[in-house]
């Protein structure tokens, strides 16, 4: 039997080209990527999807505690720059999926140009288990709002 954060949905684009995400920062720490690095982990495809499990714990996150993120995202490409919707999700209660209530932290109704830099702010709630917990961010051309949803295959994003 897989551990739940070898267990996730597929989620990634068809193409590589337009929007990428080029760094996330979560609670001041930050993980970058650039337009010529894959990320280390299982399934990564450049300028497609990128899995970092295998760095481990990105931070250390409180119950209860108002995170602060932004995330970085440019093109590879010259532009025009196409317009993206952002959403994150978090596997707070390790089951290997993103869709149970409450774990998408974040989302964007509207779809709007970049280049840009998606900043907010997720509140961990009381009843998250404490351990290495799954992340899934994805910024996604075509889509917005409820169209975002953890297991979508898009034509292009990160």
């Amino acid at each position: 039997i897989s551990p739940y954060l070898e267990c996730y949905c597929s989620s990634t684009a068809f193409n590589t080209d337009n929007s990428d995400i080029q760094s996330v920062t979560i609670n001041g720490v930050t993980n970058t990527l650039n337009c010529t690095t894959t990320a280390p982990g299982q399934g990564s495809v450049l300028k497609k999807y990128s899995n970092f499990h295998p760095l481990g714990n990105l931070t250390d996150l409180e119950l209860e505690g108002v995170i602060p993120f932004s995330i970085e995202v440019d093109n590879c490409d010259p532009a025009p720059y196409n317009s993206f919707a952002t959403s994150i999700w978090i596997d707070f209660n390790h089951n290997g999926i993103f869709s149970d209530a409450g774990e998408q932290v974040f989302i964007e109704n509207t779809a709007v140009a970049g280049p840009r830099t998606v900043v907010g702010n997720f509140t961990i709630p009381c009843t998250a288990l404490t351990g290495q917990t799954g992340m899934r961010i994805t910024v996604v051309e075509g889509f917005s709002g409820s169209s975002i949803v953890p297991c979508l295959l898009y034509s292009s994003g990160a």
